[in-house]
């Protein structure tokens, strides 16, 4: 989670523990696909029209992540 002046930027990833490499745009997800996933409520204290927004999508852009 990321604040960008009134708004905020997140992204989640997912990678199996192993000596294989990852790139990080096949393990981006949003938050909620992540929270679902661990049955985890990441950013909890976050006001729930924030927390809505922010958890339900995700930009690779944002991040500065490329596409393979």
């Amino acid at each position: 989670l990321c604040p960008d002046g009134p708004t905020y930027h997140a992204i989640a990833f997912v990678m199996n523990n192993d000596d294989r490499r990852y790139y990080l745009d096949k393990c981006a997800m949003s938050i909620d696909s992540l929270e679902e996933m661990t049955g985890l409520d990441l950013f909890p204290a976050l006001e729930d029209d924030i927390e809505n927004m922010i958890e339900s999508r995700f930009s690779l852009k944002d991040w500065n992540i490329r596409t393979k």
